[in-house]
């Protein structure tokens, strides 16, 4: 199945694109954004399609929170980006964006155990046209 859509946004350095989709309301399922910010040591759930398998979540805690993300040690790997990052009671409080890792002669490995994501009122500020 494949569905047109059009831009209307883009915030380039978070990486982040708002598209209006040809999709009818009914086959898609509405995510509510959190009205609060978590706070560290909160449960999150990442979720999403990490190396090409599919419909993935993993959960963890919030580790910290700093210059617009935050820091989570569920597993976060290569193509959960874009993802969602859920609370407890399954509202969207961020968006993976990042894997931290380290160098080696081989290349970067991923396997930091720590991952990021644009924090909420990042989010916000995306969606009311304030970026």
């Amino acid at each position: 199945i494949s569905y047109t859509a059009e831009i209307l946004k883009v915030d380039k350095e978070n990486d982040m694109v708002l598209l209006k989709t040809s999709i009818v309301d009914n086959e898609l399922n509405v995510i509510e954004l959190a009205a609060a910010e978590p706070t560290q040591g909160d449960i999150v759930y990442s979720v999403g399609n990490p190396l090409g398998v599919f419909r993935t979540i993993s959960r963890g805690i919030l580790s910290n929170h700093k210059e617009g993300f935050y820091f989570s040690d569920n597993t976060t790997t290569y193509g959960n980006s874009g993802g969602a990052l859920y609370n407890a009671d399954c509202e969207l409080i961020g968006i993976p964006s990042n894997v931290l890792g380290y160098e080696l002669e081989e290349g970067f490995v991923p396997e930091s155990g720590l991952g990021m994501s644009i924090d909420l009122l990042r989010i916000k500020e995306f969606l009311q046209g304030e970026m």
